[in-house]
């Protein structure tokens, strides 16, 4: 993993880029650009790591109305948050990889993170532990496919052929199989940020989601 050229071409990409050595430090730096920009409702994409860092909860202190398709309030359900979701101040997300040449991968099973990170949102923010750091796109689409995928899969319990697999080899793959619960359905690659969208990448050098 080449952190530096990383950086260097995620800012070569249009993004702006801040770095720190633990989540903590970054939960602070997030929850206070929000503030200074004024921003009241946040929108989150399910994310392991946004919850790993207790993002969540340290948001809502500062008075962010936070809208978590993950932890939907009482009378709520995930589409119904997803759909709030779309007119939030701010989208935050996580990435399944991140090349060292600057390209976010993110695969989905419902398309709520992809489409908030591709228009709609002032502000964008992804927050990405140095685990997910790939040397280039087919290494970063790999990484997406056969470790996240497959991860995701077992942390919701699910009986997809990737999901069995891991289990009973300890070790992950994609099948692309016809499974109806199979949640890599469909991939978006950043190549670049996205015209009009004030997005930032927030590395985290931790082991953070998957």
């Amino acid at each position: 993993m080449n952190l530096e050229k990383t950086m260097a071409s995620l800012r070569r990409n249009g993004y702006t880029v801040s770095y720190f050595e633990t989540g903590g430090e970054a939960v602070e730096h997030i929850a206070a650009s929000l503030t200074e920009a004024g921003i009241t409702t946040a929108a989150f994409g399910g994310s392991a790591t946004l919850t790993a860092i207790g993002l969540h909860a340290r948001l809502e202190a500062d008075g962010i109305t936070v809208l978590n398709p993950d932890f939907p309030d009482p009378g709520e359900n995930f589409r119904s948050i997803a759909m709030k979701s779309v007119d939030a101040d701010c989208y935050l997300l996580s990435a399944n990889a991140l090349s060292e040449n600057g390209e976010i991968v993110n695969i989905d099973g419902v398309g709520n993170r992809l489409a908030g990170s591709l228009y709609g949102h002032g502000k964008v923010i992804y927050v990405i532990g140095t685990n997910k750091i790939t040397s280039d796109v087919a290494s970063a689409v790999y990484r997406a496919r056969n470790v996240a995928a497959p991860k995701n899969c077992l942390r919701f319990g699910l009986e997809t052929p990737c999901a069995v697999y891991a289990r009973e080899n300890g070790e992950t793959r994609c099948f692309n199989c016809d499974h109806p619960r199979r949640i890599c359905r469909s991939m978006l690659i950043h190549l670049t940020r996205p015209t009009g969208c004030g997005a930032e990448v927030v590395l985290i050098n931790e082991e953070l989601g998957f």
